[in-house]
């Protein structure tokens, strides 16, 4: 209409399209980490548009699928989804949730592990029960446990201890904890008391822990304390109640102090007496005569006889002990040619240190293995017995000035005889045997 005039019609067609529906969308948790979305194709579709609304989720596309993982078990996933037009309508949206599968029940049970003695070296297998196990990863965990199952007990300490296993199998894992005692080693306290001459140490075990306490030295000796142990190296292994035991190794020395046992002197003579070291003790002698003290480590001596002297060295701690001093006078006529005294002496020097029983042993004339003399005991308080493996035809017992005080004739291959009567000293005994004459020196001790 313009100008009061009407214009001519005009006639056009008009297409309405129809807004497609939005998906009906469905769901399945195919694993404890995985859901499957779906739903079914929508007509006048041209694509769809997926969105996560579960945050930190990814998932993928496949036709009208949408796979959803890296799931927690058990989890609520929401997407929603849009189907898009192939026309001028806008996209038609609708949402899903759906819950992840929850993890199987498994069963993980450790295997009871039995108390472990304290420092025990040697590695102990950790094992589990996994029921139903799919082949999933056992790793393990604890003081001194490796991740493969291994126990080192070695510096764990005594009380309760525990271990886990963590079962991973997917996105699953289970956990299973067990406790194990460390029990405690035998607490071993000891005193020692080393011989102050010639082997007489000590050893005093005082044991804590779970009694009663069985002991055993590498000796043999099955007691808890040891007296009277020669020089050497003792070891001792402490058992417990639990089968737990604990070692210790103690060295006995051999003495602190040296002397020697016999002396030789010419009559009217004098000669020191020393001992080594000669500080660290208080020492006497006794009898004080022929001394020139009694209260000194080391006097001279001038008896007039063989006098046997008993020195006694007390230590700081109180602990004391004796041992016996021979000094052997040799009248002056006999002197000048004691070549044999001499070397005697020598072999005395030698013996410092040493158990007195094995005098005989360290003095006597070296025999031929097929003529062996036994002399013993030597020293000796009166009875003394003789052995050779020939027949002995005639025994002679002389003194030192060569005078023969007893003359036996055996024919036999064992006497016995007796210095009972005769006074402290050394003597010389002459053998006779069809393989010629032998000599031992004998002495005669109190």
């Amino acid at each position: 209409d313009e100008n009061g005039c009407t214009s001519n019609l005009a006639s056009g067609t008009i297409v309405v399209d129809d807004v497609i529906p939005a998906p009906v969308i469905s769901c399945q948790a195919v694993t404890p980490n995985q859901i499957d979305f779906y739903w079914d194709p929508i007509p006048g579709a041209a694509g769809y548009t997926v969105n996560i609304l579960t945050p930190g989720l990814i998932g993928t596309l496949n036709g009208t699928t949408y796979t959803v993982s890296g799931i927690n078990p058990g989890a609520s996933v929401t997407i929603e989804v849009g189907a898009i037009p192939n026309s001028l309508c806008t996209t038609s949206y609708a949402q899903a949730s759906c819950i992840s599968q929850p993890c199987p029940t498994v069963n993980v049970d450790i295997v009871p592990i039995a108390p472990i003695c304290e420092g025990e070296e040697e590695l102990i297998p950790l094992d589990v029960t996994i029921a139903p196990f799919n082949n999933g990863i056992i790793n393990w965990s604890g003081n001194g446990v490796s991740p493969d199952g291994y126990l080192d007990p070695t510096d764990l300490p005594s009380g309760q201890q525990q271990v886990s296993v963590l079962y991973e199998e997917g996105a699953c894992s289970y956990n299973a904890f067990a406790s194990y005692d460390i029990l405690p080693m035998p607490e071993i306290m000891d005193s020692i008391q080393q011989p102050i001459f010639y082997g007489a140490g000590k050893v005093t075990l005082d044991v804590q822990g779970n009694d009663p306490f069985s002991f055993q030295w590498n000796d043999g000796n099955t007691t808890q304390n040891r007296e009277d142990l020669p020089g050497g190296i003792y070891c001792v292994t402490v058992t417990d109640n639990n089968g737990c035991n604990a070692e210790n190794c103690y060295i006995i020395g051999t003495g602190i102090y040296r002397i020697s046992p016999v002396h030789i002197l010419c009559k009217g003579d004098a000669k020191r007496l020393s001992i080594r070291p000669s500080r660290g003790a208080d020492f006497s002698w006794s009898p004080a005569s022929g001394l020139s003290c009694s209260d000194c480590p080391s006097p001279l001596a001038f008896p007039n006889e063989t006098t046997r002297y008993t020195l006694t060295a007390t230590l700081p701690s109180g602990q004391t002990d004796s041992i016996h001093v021979f000094v052997l006078v040799i009248p002056p006529p006999f002197c000048p040619n004691a070549r044999e005294i001499e070397e005697l002496e020598i072999a005395f020097e030698r013996m410092e240190g040493t158990d007195m029983q094995d005098l005989d042993k360290l003095i006597s004339n070296k025999m031929e293995p097929n003529h062996e003399l036994k002399l013993y005991p030597n020293p000796t308080d009166g009875k003394v017995v003789l052995q050779s493996n020939e027949i002995i035809e005639r025994v002679e017992i002389l003194d030192l000035t060569g005078r023969v005080l007893q003359e036996i004739i055996a024919n036999q291959k064992q006497i016995e005889f007796s210095l009972a009567d005769y006074p402290t000293g050394l003597y010389l005994v002459s053998v006779s045997t069809e393989k010629g004459i032998k000599k031992k020196w004998l002495m005669r001790g109190e």
